[in-house]
């Protein structure tokens, strides 16, 4: 299943099966026209001042391959856009390329594009485009000096040019999240190259014009997006997971879980819960399927509501909310031999014959989570304030994350057990979101299929009111987002940190995970005959 991210093709995978993406040069087609208006715009020529000569053609066309590089490290496409618009400044197409000067040009722009491409990779790239910047200096040396000042009546482009050696040079000394190496390497040398080539100022100052804004570019997408942060490192679990850990095992010794679990996390659920358990399945798309209810400290008595239940059931002694129970159920259901997870929620709101089409196309191999959507689906619920939130929110997260999404708080999900222990989930409440942008961040393939939301058959909603839920659920998302890697480092999968001969490592598509990520045929939680899962492509 081939998805979006960015602006960029991406054949998602599990976070442990790591594969680096090419850039999509035919994905920058319709970015052109658009850059050439901002183009114009910028640099104030007018339409009839561009002038065709064969250096207005050269910087047109190294805007291509400039673009691509930044492509390849990771930019984000719109700040990659911006970094090429310098290139195409009015005065810089009336130097005259026939010249040492401007041979020294075409050389250093070479050299810088061949480390830029495989440095990170090669060694001997390192080298190879040394020799050519030593060739580009002496080749500046016999240029003399051009009667053409770049700089000369333009203050706000000498001012343009001093904050991207700054950002550069910032990222060059891995403030921030600037950890990754080759990034710092090659901000270094996009900052250097322009300096050897001061024997003839115009075009030192061109190549400035060209390869600056590009360090810029890379140097901001590692102090912002180079690596996760902090928050991401945190403890999965507490004095109380670890106390309620010990409750279940007492309980229940070593006894191992059905291959699909359904967690459902509880609190004052009493009057509704035994009626929501009485309607699920004992098996999910001929698999056999138990149920594991998180009673999230209630003070109505809802575990014992359930002592004659089929319901496995943790009892947690305070209330800490709907994300830290679920986590504590993920675990729960991992540890005892779970391999793929369902949600629905305690208040018969989602609809169980809705949990087979959540898991199929896991089943399938055509995705690692899937999340139900009233979008795609049906809604009974009344409220238009938050039918309106669930729309706004769904486009915030299509713009965080480059993949379409049409709902980010439906409850109703399936996943592969390995993703809820590979995700950070640190909020206690509001944790939809930060499963999902989780998941899509760790390069898990997400799948949204059609749902439907009943109202609740008992009890009333522990989300606070229309405004501030939407204000929490705001501040979760975006928090998720910038601690994820906005949406997800650069070194997970920017082409050029991908180790030599590693590219070409994809799965077909439609084909399941490698090694033991999907089981085989006769294991416990593999499909068997029978079964109603079926190829889902999106």
């Amino acid at each position: 299943m081939t998805q979006t991210e960015a602006g960029r093709t991406v054949r998602h995978t599990p976070s442990d099966q790591t594969v680096f993406h090419r850039p999509d040069l035919f994905g920058w087609a319709g970015h052109w026209p658009v850059l050439m208006v901002v183009v114009a715009v910028a640099s104030g020529w007018g339409i009839t001042r561009v002038q065709l000569t064969p250096a207005t053609l050269l910087a047109v066309a190294a805007t291509g391959p400039a673009a691509m590089v930044a492509d390849r490290w990771g930019c984000w496409r719109w700040l990659t856009a911006l970094a090429t618009v310098p290139m195409l400044l009015g005065p810089a197409m009336t130097l005259r390329l026939a010249t040492p000067g401007g041979l020294s040009l075409l050389v250093a722009t070479l050299a810088i594009m061949i480390m830029a491409w495989r440095a990170a990779q090669r060694p001997a790239a390192w080298l190879f485009g040394a020799a050519l910047l030593v060739l580009a200096g002496v080749l500046a040396n016999l240029a003399g000096r051009p009667g053409i000042t770049l700089l000369s009546g333009h203050p706000m482009r000498l001012v343009g040019l001093g904050a991207c050696a700054v950002v550069a040079l910032v990222a060059v000394a891995g403030v921030g999240r600037a950890h990754a190496r080759p990034a710092r390497l090659l901000c270094a040398l996009l900052l250097v190259a322009p300096l050897l080539l001061l024997a003839a100022p115009a075009y030192a100052v061109l190549l400035a014009l060209t390869v600056w804004p590009m360090a810029t570019a890379i140097g901001c997408s590692a102090l912002l997006r180079g690596d996760r942060g902090p928050g991401s490192s945190r403890p999965q679990a507490d004095e109380v997971d670890e106390e309620v850990a010990a409750a279940f095992a007492a309980a229940y010794g070593d006894r191992e879980l059905a291959a699909v679990v359904i967690v459902i996390a509880a609190y004052n659920e009493a009057g509704g819960l035994p009626a929501v358990l009485e309607t699920l399945p004992r098996e999910v798309c001929g698999l056999p399927a138990d149920v594991l209810v998180v009673d999230d400290g209630s003070t109505d008595g809802t575990s014992e509501e359930l002592a004659e239940s089929d319901a496995y059931v943790a009892t947690c002694p305070v209330n800490r909310g709907q994300g830290a129970a679920l986590r504590l159920g993920y675990r729960l259901a991992r540890d005892h031999g779970a391999r793929y997870l369902l949600t629905t929620d305690a208040d018969g709101q989602y609809d169980v014959a809705d949990l087979p089409g959540v898991l199929a196309p896991i089943l399938a191999g055509n995705a690692d989570f899937v999340t139900g959507s009233r979008v795609l689906g049906h809604q009974h619920t009344f409220d238009r304030v938050r039918r309106t939130g669930v729309h706004v929110f769904a486009w915030l997260a299509t713009f965080l994350t480059g993949q379409r999404l049409t709902d980010t708080s439906f409850g109703l999900r399936a996943m592969r057990a390995e993703v809820t222990a590979a995700v950070t989930l640190n909020q206690p409440q509001y944790q939809s979101s930060e499963l999902l942008l989780g998941a899509i961040s760790h390069g898990y393939r997400v799948l949204e299929v059609p749902g439907t939301m009943h109202l609740r058959s008992a009890g009333s909603s522990k989300k606070g009111r229309n405004l501030t839920y939407g204000a929490n659920y705001a501040r979760v998302m975006l928090t998720t987002w910038w601690r994820e890697g906005a949406p997800r480092p650069v070194a997970e999968f920017a082409p050029a940190f991908a180790p030599p001969r590693r590219q070409s490592s994809t799965r077909r598509r439609g084909t399941p995970p490698p090694g033991p990520l999907r089981p085989a045929s006769g294991e416990r939680g593999a499909p068997q005959p029978g079964t109603t899962a079926t190829p889902i492509t999106d």
